[in-house]
C-alpha cells in the first residue's frame, strides 16, 4: 500500500476511498519531467566528466547524435 500512498503524494495516481486508483491528469508529463531532471543530474553529469577524460569536445558529440538522428531517420523509413 505504500507505494501507491507514494503514488499519491507524487500527484500522479487519485485515490477514491472504495472506487479505486485513478491515473492523474498530467502524470505523464510528471514522470517525464523528473525522468529529464534525474537523467540531467546523473547520467549526464557522469557522461560529460567521462568526455572530459576522454577529450571529447562538444562538436565531436554534435557528430555522433546527428549521425544518430540520420540512421534512426533511416531506420523509420523502413
Amino acid at each position: 500500500m505504500r507505494a501507491y500512498d507514494k503514488l499519491g503524494s507524487d500527484g500522479l495516481i487519485l485515490i477514491r476511498r472504495g472506487m479505486g486508483f485513478f491515473v492523474a491528469e498530467g502524470s505523464q508529463a510528471r514522470t517525464l519531467e523528473a525522468q529529464r531532471h534525474e537523467f540531467i543530474r546523473g547520467e549526464l553529469h557522469t557522461m560529460f566528466a567521462r568526455m572530459d577524460e576522454l577529450g571529447i569536445d562538444m562538436n565531436d558529440l554534435q557528430t555522433l547524435h546527428n549521425n544518430y538522428l540520420k540512421r534512426k531517420s533511416h531506420e523509420n523509413k523502413q
